[in-house]
């Protein structure tokens, strides 16, 4: 007999029948992680504050991509076009993970400057345009100056606008070199 339900079949090696064992061993089956638990395990909490007023990072241990510097996380949501899972940059999931939405055509910017950090505390998102400018690159180094490679004030009369707004040259720049030309 069956010590679960009392039914009078019970298989050989067991005291279970059937559909009681089939149970049992469901029950005894380590449950899966959710994405959540897979993630947050992955992740240092910092002590001490980066930047005062913002609060401590959170940096991310798990896999790092080598070339840019952010943590990297298998979600499944992304796969490439030959069918292979992709992943996705660690502060990505976090910032979803707290209930933040990117706006269509924005992306998570780190106040922090700290790419492996994944507080969705420290992200804002902003378009890719001001993202730059902010990071330390050569464009975000270019943006930043006061005075052209001649020396030259960057100021709105010296400035001449390109009419499909992608870039800017310097007009006392253009004028000498349009002089050179001529001559």
């Amino acid at each position: 007999m069956c010590p679960r339900c009392r039914a009078n079949e019970r298989q050989s090696e067991t005291n279970y029948c059937g559909p009681c064992r089939r149970a049992y061993d469901r029950a005894r089956r380590p449950r899966r992680k959710t994405m959540a638990e897979r993630f947050w395990v992955k992740v240092r909490k910092e002590e001490d504050e980066r930047d005062p007023g913002l609060g401590p990072c959170w940096l991310w241990t798990g896999a790092i991509n080598p070339v840019d510097g952010y943590g990297y996380f298998q979600t499944g949501d992304r796969v490439s076009a030959a069918g292979n899972r992709m992943p996705t940059q660690a502060h990505i999931v976090s910032a979803r993970l707290a209930g933040k939405v990117c706006p269509e055509g924005k992306e998570w910017d780190h106040f922090c400057r700290q790419r492996p950090c994944v507080n969705p505390g420290h992200l804002e998102a902003v378009t890719h345009r001001v993202n730059i400018s902010r990071g330390v690159s050569i464009v975000g180094d270019y943006i930043h100056e006061q005075t052209c490679k001649r020396g030259h004030p960057k100021t709105a009369e010296n400035r001449y606008q390109r009419p499909d707004g992608k870039g800017s040259q310097c007009l006392p720049c253009v004028r000498l070199r349009t002089r050179k030309g001529a001559a």
